[in-house]
């Protein structure tokens, strides 16, 4: 059994995102990646008796499963709150996008972090870090840390303040799995996420469209996500009808996409390799759906061949696609392995990670975690460039 660290701390979380919601209400409302991890977060930490508040922007101060969610539309409100507390804050974390609403005045927090959510130009989270003086940089994924490792291997003072932690996974909000291999007349896949350039959609489409070239069978793409999903002006960058058959789901709530999930037999992102944690794979391999992806961005830090299928090139996804889908016993291997991943990545487990934060003991093994995932992030980039190269 896991065992929490039981010394009380206190931690705020500052967020900008709009849809803000409770860890209840995280089944019926359409969320964020950033939302979803931040309230799984904030709930296992109260959970294990610790004071969480959620600086964000709400109305009205509530209190929902042990968190106290405060109306925050600024960061002089931010500071404000702080100061009006009985105690300090243990720590106060700037969250994904609300770093753009800061100041030099967040320097007067005592031990302010930084999570890091997306991809920031390095020299430009350089300058962050010295601006606002963060004490540590927390990214989501050993990818996403090992790519910025790499950049600060002569600038010691943020190498020093870098680490990670994985997004968690809530198990308790999930379908049952999938009970059947993959089989049938039609090849179903699934896409999750802003159907984008950027979120490699142009890449789907080419996969699925060279999956149809390979086989008779209908090759259906479900689109969970759609052009509005930030605010209320499409920005469509792709068709997101190119191929046929597909399902235009939109924006779904977890209780809407993880049955509909659960019917699928593949689910596919992170083509483009941009992400940095790619939430969307992890949550379908929960419901035992064989994730499809390739060897780049910060879903690898958790996928490989024998949870997923992997390729180097998008070129190679469709024959390896049709190949687990033909082979009873191989789907079932993958989508096993993939459903046990959940081990990882439960909230309780992820949050022993946040307690650890800061702690004098720790920053040993802290230190040796940075090195190790340096090196990893090393090798497996070089053996990719070396692949890569040797293909051409």
């Amino acid at each position: 059994m896991h065992r929490v660290n039981t010394q009380k701390r206190r931690f705020l979380f500052y967020t900008n995102e709009k849809r803000i919601v409770s860890y209840a209400g995280l089944w019926d409302a359409p969320t964020s990646g950033t939302v979803y991890s931040l309230i799984l977060m904030a709930h296992a930490l109260a959970g294990s008796g610790h004071d969480v508040v959620i600086a964000c922007q709400v109305d009205e101060p509530f209190v929902a499963e042990g968190v106290v969610f405060e109306p925050c539309q600024s960061e002089s409100e931010l500071l404000r709150l702080v100061e009006a507390e009985a105690e300090v804050f243990d720590t106060v974390v700037v969250v994904g996008h609300a770093i753009n609403e800061i100041t030099e005045a967040i320097r007067v927090l005592p031990h302010c972090i930084y999570w890091l959510h997306n991809w920031t130009p390095f020299a430009e989270l350089v300058s962050q870090v010295e601006r606002f003086q963060f004490k540590q940089v927390v990214c989501v994924s050993r990818y996403h840390l090992g790519y910025y490792l790499t950049h600060a291997v002569r600038r010691f003072s943020l190498f020093r303040r870098l680490t990670y932690i994985n997004n968690p996974v809530d198990l308790r909000f999930s379908a049952p799995a999938r009970v059947s291999e993959a089989n049938g007349a039609e090849i179903k896949v699934a896409f999750i996420g802003y159907p984008s350039r950027g979120k490699g959609f142009d890449k789907v489409i080419s996969m699925m469209q060279g999956l149809s070239q390979l086989t008779d069978r209908v090759c259906v793409l479900h689109v969970f996500g759609d052009t509005t999903l930030y605010n209320n002006t499409s920005q469509a960058d792709v068709e997101i009808g190119a191929h046929q058959p597909s399902v235009l789901h939109g924006s779904v709530s977890r209780r809407e996409l993880y049955p509909l999930l659960a019917e699928c037999d593949f689910a596919v992102s992170g083509l483009s390799g941009a992400e940095t944690f790619c939430l969307s794979l992890l949550e379908a391999a929960v419901c035992g759906v064989v994730p499809v992806t390739v060897n780049s961005g910060g879903q690898v830090s958790f996928l490989n061949s024998s949870n997923a299928i992997i390729a180097e090139r998008v070129s190679d996804l469709p024959a390896k696609v049709l190949k687990c889908f033909e082979s009873s016993t191989g789907y079932r291997a993958l989508s096993t392995q993939a459903r046990r991943l959940y081990l990882d990545f439960a909230p309780e487990l992820i949050a022993d990670r946040w307690m650890q934060l800061g702690r004098q003991r720790s920053c040993r093994a802290a230190g040796l975690l940075v090195v190790g995932v340096f090196m990893w992030f090393v090798y497996s980039r070089s053996r990719r460039a070396w692949f890569t190269l040797g293909k051409k």
